[in-house]
């Protein structure tokens, strides 16, 4: 793969709040693309167990963007402490890889 390409990973519980963050990352083209999927989270906050519905977005974007997707989304995210998790792509296909790499560029 000649283009590192990473997943960048967070939720929200509100799919209006999903989807504003989702077109805003892919208008300024810090990544290609973003799925959000409905998903039920459960955590420990605040020394209680939680459970909630939440909508998980999943950004892919090329590895020199990743830095500053991670803040953009941070400028963004309504919670407290957000969960924002990057995970390297090992392989991918060629042809997916240059279209990731336009959209971010």
């Amino acid at each position: 793969m000649k283009e590192p390409l990473v997943l960048v990973q967070t939720s929200v519980n509100q799919l209006r709040q999903a989807e504003r963050i989702a077109n805003l990352l892919v208008e300024e083209k810090l990544c290609a693309c973003v799925h959000i999927a409905p998903v039920t989270s459960v955590y420990r906050w605040q020394a209680r167990i939680t459970k909630e519905q939440e909508y998980l977005l999943s950004a892919k974007t090329i590895q020199k963007r990743c830095a500053e997707l991670k803040t953009r989304l941070s400028q963004l995210h309504p919670y407290e402490l957000p969960e924002i998790i990057v995970l390297a792509i090992k392989d991918s296909d060629a042809r997916y890889v240059d279209w990731v790499v336009q959209q971010c560029s």
